[in-house]
């Protein structure tokens, strides 16, 4: 082998060296970082082996002892070399016993710790006088009773659930102890027996059948309880329900001493889950200095409580139901500079004015709104007014870069901020100024909304914004007009079942009667069954019903049939919607676009009107719609007609004048409006006149003329000029004029006119 070439397992040998070192010390370490019984049982075995070293110390001087006197006798050699193995021993042991001295020192300081094991504890009970030493022992002592008590309390529960001799006020009282002193055990806070005389007097507080003098001696009661002490109670989920009710029960005394107490306390309330309830309260039923200083506490903290779930409604509450204008700008002022936080502009009362009077601002103060705004809008806070005022102000300041940013970030949550003015205003610009894709998410983003947005004061604008504006109108139908439809007709068909169960269920309840008469049990059970199944029919008429009474669901619905019916569409709306024209996403033509939609929503109302109006002529408000939808739809309405017809076949008669639609005022009504619209010039093709008299059997209209409404539908028919029907009501009407001349009312006297006339 080259002497200067080292062998290759050199470097592994001492690599593993290394690593033998490093585990040992390692291990040594663990050792002395045992715990303190661990150490003790190794104490104990060390002094063992310390003894047994010291055997073999003596054993050891004993032999070299002899050595030393056979030294002279045996030869050099041989004693050399026993030397030299003796001394190696000596060297071993020595080597030991050092080892073991710090191990020793280090178990006996363990062992003095484990002795002492908290000296925090035991210096403050020697720093204690001999009264507070004496107290100390005398709680120990309490302790000790009470956990006694409660043995032998649950012993004798044992027993007397054992043997079971226990009568029941002495079962209900020894179940009270226990619970009683299961309470104390737990130890559930110092204040636990005050919690509970403050829950026991809030619930007498609360009833509605309290008296006032009682009242009054109850917020007595409660309020010297609670003196000095109002703090402790304020955090909990229990008792700041007393707080609550002492605010709203009592009078302004009661409010001053607990606004005293907490009014330093305002914000850490406000971010409490339970404490906020009592801000909430004490701006509701304060005087006007306690709600001012509600304001003022909010004052350089509005942007950070507004980004806290629980303190944002508070904040909400403070800017939407008890702020005035001015207050409302002063918490609003800090999303606009941070130095507003601290120095409120008090010359100015709106944005627009304080952007006339410092115009060089506006950068700032926009770079500032997008900022906080692009912090709150993936949040749950984003449902709040205050929010949307500040977006909405935003929307008409900021330039076209910023506010793209701001509509990308917008478009998922737009169902969520629809419910006030300001925020179905953001929604309304999102879909002008967004892109194709903005207005494709916020579409799909109402899916499941659609029918409540259409009922909601400020939420149905952003739906005519859609209409107005959106071109896929193929994408407007299947997540929008698809889901208003189907809505619908899933209520009309599920009421239209229901009416159908009900007379059967009638018809069960009739013959339960009998057979209760003659005692039989069943026709109990038929009655409740076919109330019930009455209660669940009546449930789907009125949401039915609630929808198209609903104002605004109706302006969405005529929107789409003719969005220039000034009757439902309002000027002030057309002009509204009228802001979004100069928008550079829509290219299709406006009249394009309603008459696309128009076909959409033609077909599905027609065959609302027809499954429903049998059921729904009495009320007022569905005659009104249906006339408005048979006045906008052209053809395929002859089913319609058909369904409006039947309804009056049968003869009218005193027995029947209660309930026959001629005679009442809304379905009266709709006739004579569906009879006019057929002498005007209109283009569809199919004319309800001639549909009524193919649908009517001979001589019902000679039995209109018993009543005055019935009269004027004559005269509304024969003014309508179509030969077909004018001969069909003179043929019935004739030899009838002496007749007619005997009636008191005036269309019986128009009606003879117009038989004059059309001789």
């Amino acid at each position: 082998m080259n002497p200067i070439e080292r062998p290759k397992g050199v470097k592994l040998y001492k690599k593993q060296k290394a690593q033998k070192q490093s585990s040992d010390n390692a291990n040594l370490k663990v050792k002395l970082n045992v715990s303190d019984e661990v150490s003790f049982v190794k104490s104990e075995k060390n002094q063992d082996t310390s003894l047994q070293s010291s055997k073999k110390r003596k054993h050891n001087r004993n032999m070299n002892e002899e050595v030393e006197d056979s030294h002279d006798m045996i030869n050099n050699g041989p004693a050399k070399n026993w030397e030299v193995k003796v001394g190696k021993k000596k060297r071993n042991e020595t080597t030991t016993s050092q080892s073991n001295v710090p191990i020793k020192s280090i178990l006996k300081k363990r062992q003095s710790e484990s002795v002492d094991s908290n000296p925090k504890k035991k210096a403050k009970i020697e720093g204690l006088t001999g009264k507070e030493r004496k107290m100390l022992h005398l709680n120990k002592k309490k302790k000790e009773k009470d956990s006694n008590k409660v043995n032998d309390i649950s012993a004798k529960f044992e027993e007397a659930i054992k043997k079971g001799n226990l009568s029941k006020k002495e079962w209900k009282q020894l179940k009270k102890e226990r619970k009683m002193l299961k309470m104390q055990k737990k130890g559930k806070g110092e204040h636990f027996e005050l919690t509970q005389t403050l829950k026991n007097l809030w619930e007498d507080l609360r009833r509605e059948d309290c008296k006032s003098e009682k009242k009054s001696q109850l917020l007595k009661q409660a309020c010297d309880l609670l003196k000095g002490r109002v703090k402790e109670f304020t955090f909990a989920h229990d008792t700041v329900r007393v707080l609550e009710c002492i605010l709203s029960e009592g009078a302004e005394t009661h409010h001053a001493l607990l606004f005293d107490e907490l009014k330093n306390d305002i914000i850490p309330l406000s971010k409490s889950k339970y404490g906020k309830f009592f801000v909430q309260k004490l701006l509701k039923y304060g005087s006007k200095q306690q709600k001012e200083h509600v304001m003022k506490a909010f004052h350089g903290k509005v942007v950070k409580l507004i980004r806290h779930t629980e303190a944002a409604e508070v904040v909400e509450m403070a800017f939407n139901e008890c702020a005035n204008a001015t207050q409302r700008f002063e918490l609003v002022q800090e999303f606009y500079d941070p130095t507003y936080m601290y120095f409120k502009n008090h010359e100015v009362s709106s944005l627009n004015e304080l952007l006339e009077k410092e115009p060089g601002k506006k950068p700032s103060i926009i770079k500032r709104m997008k900022e906080e705004l692009m912090k709150m809008l993936d949040k749950s806070v984003v449902k709040h007014s205050i929010v949307h005022h500040v977006l909405w102000q935003f929307m008409v300041h900021a330039d076209p870069a910023s506010k793209s940013e701001i509509i990308e970030a917008v478009r998922d949550v737009v169902p969520e901020i629809l419910h006030t003015k300001d925020g179905s205003r953001v929604g309304m610009h999102c879909v002008w100024y967004g892109t194709l894709k903005d207005r494709k998410v916020i579409i799909k983003s109402m899916k499941t909304f659609v029918t409540k947005i259409a009922m909601e004061e400020h939420g149905h604008m952003v739906l005519l914004a859609l209409f107005h504006c959106f071109d896929d109108t193929v994408f407007l139908e299947k997540h929008i007009i698809k889901e208003l439809v189907s809505h619908l007709l899933k209520i009309s068909q599920n009421s239209g079942e229901k009416k159908k169960k009900d007379k059967k269920g009638k018809e069960e309840t009739d013959g339960g009667e009998k057979e209760e008469t003659d005692g039989g049990e069943k026709a109990k059970t038929d009655g409740t069954d076919g109330e019930k199944q009455d209660n669940k029919g009546r449930g789907e008429k009125d949401l039915l019903l609630e929808f198209l009474q609903n104002v605004h669901a109706k302006r969405v619905l005529i929107y789409l049939l003719n969005p220039k019916d000034l009757h439902y569409i309002q000027p002030d709306v057309i002009n509204i919607l009228k802001q979004g024209d100069d928008n550079s996403t829509s290219k299709k033509d406006p009249e394009i676009r309603c008459s696309e939609l128009k076909a959409i929503i033609a077909g599905p109302l027609l065959n609302l009107i027809e499954s429903n109006i049998e059921r729904f002529y009495t009320n007022n408000a569905f005659c009104l719609f249906t006339m408005v939808i048979l006045q906008h739809t052209v053809g395929n309405s002859r089913k319609a007609f058909k369904a409006i017809a039947d309804l009056v076949v049968e003869p009218y008669t005193p027995e029947n004048k209660n309930t026959h639609p001629i005679e009442h005022s809304g379905s009266h009504f709709m006739y004579k409006k569906l009879i006019i619209q057929d002498g005007d010039e209109s283009l569809d093709d199919v004319k309800f006149s001639e549909v009524l008299i193919e649908t009517v059997p001979k001589m019902v209209f000679k039995s209109w003329m018993e009543c005055n409404r019935g009269a004027f539908l004559l005269v509304r028919l024969l003014e309508t000029g179509i030969p077909s029907v004018v001969a069909r009501v003179k043929e019935e009407l004739t030899g009838c004029k002496k007749y007619l001349s005997k009636k008191p009312y005036k269309g019986a006297e128009l009606l003879i006119e117009k038989l004059k006339l059309n001789k």
